[in-house]
């Protein structure tokens, strides 16, 4: 099933080919949508998102998810 892309994001899903270690785009776009599927998940059960750095630190939102919107 071939996607439609303008340029810029033929180069972004192309950047996270390399930087992700993928195998292909299409890997990247599976990957992509199982994570949003998570996301979308958690947003429904009313979850947190905390972001951890390296050095232990935690950040919790509000982040937003309207990107999340149904």
């Amino acid at each position: 099933m071939p996607f439609d892309f303008d340029e810029e994001m033929y180069q972004r899903l192309e950047a996270l080919v390399e930087d992700s270690g993928s195998a292909s785009k299409a890997e990247v776009v599976r990957r992509a949508l199982r994570l949003y599927e998570w996301l979308l998940k958690k947003a429904d059960e009313d979850r947190s998102i905390i972001v951890t750095s390296s050095d232990g630190a935690k950040t919790e939102g509000p982040y937003n998810l309207d990107l999340l919107v149904r």
